[in-house]
């Protein structure tokens, strides 16, 4: 999306379309697409002779090696085709600002593909990377619109994260001092690495203080 090609603008603006599209839409596209009985992806798979039956990629409720569902799979799927174009925004913003002048001395200077992306284009997107990084894994952790609105956490709770178990024992159960109790400990969580990352950006921010030098006559 950073080189210059026919149609550029047109791809920019369908990879922006699943972030500007509204979680209630995503979750009823997503909701159809992954039906058990009118799932296209099932389908396409079962015409490919990849499986014998529909997947219920909402309902299955086994968990494999203990820790993940297929639900959970799903919702994952799910939360990266909705944010992936936040994070293709801020990485294109960041390629921008990179001088080409860098680019073409070092080709002259006969540095490789690798070299130049580990040399150049790497360190330069490294500020950029931690924060997004920082700003998806807030926002994940607090996530609750699409797994509240495509699961409801279910089923048998496979899905259900901090913030929809929030919602439920609040709205749901009345349970208001458990759910502020898991409110605070999220806040907690969520502020160790923003303190840890607000920390790093001033100190880079500070000027070195040079002192000059007095010499006696």
């Amino acid at each position: 999306m950073n080189k210059a090609f026919k149609g550029r603008a047109v791809f920019r603006t369908l990879f922006l379309a699943p972030w500007v599209t509204p979680p209630i839409v995503v979750s009823m596209i997503w909701k159809q697409i992954m039906s058990r009985d009118f799932s296209p992806v099932s389908g396409l798979l079962m015409k490919l002779g990849l499986i014998s039956q529909p997947v219920n990629f909402l309902g299955d409720p086994t968990f494999y090696f203990g820790v993940i569902s297929i639900p959970m799979i799903s919702l994952i799927v799910i939360n990266i085709w909705s944010m992936f174009p936040f994070c293709m925004v801020m990485f294109l913003a960041a390629l921008q600002t990179i001088p080409l002048e860098m680019y073409e001395a070092a080709i002259v200077d006969g540095a490789s593909k690798f070299q130049v992306f580990w040399r150049i284009t790497f360190p330069m997107l490294l500020p950029v990377i931690q924060t997004t990084l920082l700003m998806q894994g807030i926002w994940q952790f607090n996530s609750f619109n699409l797994s509240y609105l495509v699961t409801h956490g279910g089923p048998l709770n496979s899905t259900e994260l901090l913030s929809v178990t929030v919602y439920n024992a609040a709205y749901l159960g009345f349970r208001y001092g458990y759910a502020a109790s898991i409110s605070v400990v999220m806040l907690c969580i969520v502020g160790i690495p923003a303190a840890f990352s607000i920390i790093n950006s001033i100190r880079n921010e500070k000027i070195p203080v040079v002192k000059e030098a007095v010499t006696e006559p």
